[in-house]
């Protein structure tokens, strides 16, 4: 019985097929390679951070809905080479998790890199002046402080250079107290806020 091998040419084609394969195989593992450094290489140069909020003042005055709140944040943009687009920005102010003002604060604006931006912010009361809950807050406020919480809420995206990132929801927590007088007690001045993302 007469074995078929093959010919010298089907042996040169199946070296010359493999080479080829070979080949695309290390041209397309080098452009995975090259496109993962250069990524790695703009991240280093570029080092994204998350901005920061300090709360530097924050006021009721006699602590009663017949005042706003009144307040001021700074927002720190530490990015060297990312800018920050910022959408429309609204507060509110929470007792034990009941809302009792809010309000629009600031419009759209940008946040070039390396800049600190001051927002100062007034909010009504979204409770009439008779809801019980401005008394429990007085009557705390006459045993010591009364404990608040104001929320920044916003969406955001990072510029850089002519690329822009899709947007992200942000979240601004500021925990604050406030003495009989309503005003902040010192130690929460420039006190650093939580962030999260929605």
């Amino acid at each position: 019985m007469r074995i078929n091998r093959p010919t010298r040419m089907g042996r040169v084609l199946s070296i010359l097929t493999s080479g080829f394969v070979k080949c695309v195989c290390s041209i397309i593992l080098t452009l995975v390679l090259l496109t993962g450094v250069i990524m790695f290489i703009l991240w280093l140069s570029l080092r994204p951070h998350r901005p920061r909020f300090y709360l530097s003042s924050f006021t009721l005055p006699g602590l009663t809905p017949a005042a706003p709140f009144a307040f001021n944040v700074t927002d720190r943009n530490s990015n060297r080479k990312i800018g920050i687009y910022y959408e429309s920005m609204d507060g509110s102010v929470y007792y034990t998790d009941q809302r009792v003002s809010g309000g629009p604060i600031k419009v759209p604006f940008y946040q070039p890199p390396k800049n600190t931006t001051l927002f100062q912010g007034t909010l009504g009361p979204v409770l009439g002046q008779g809801d019980p809950i401005w008394g429990r807050i007085k009557a705390d406020g006459k045993d010591g402080r009364v404990e608040f919480r104001l929320e920044l809420n916003t969406t955001i995206r990072f510029k850089v250079e002519l690329w822009d990132t899709h947007s992200h929801e942000m979240y601004v927590n500021c925990d604050v107290e406030l003495g009989p007088d309503g005003t902040m007690p010192p130690e929460y001045k420039d006190k650093r806020c939580s962030i999260y993302f929605g």
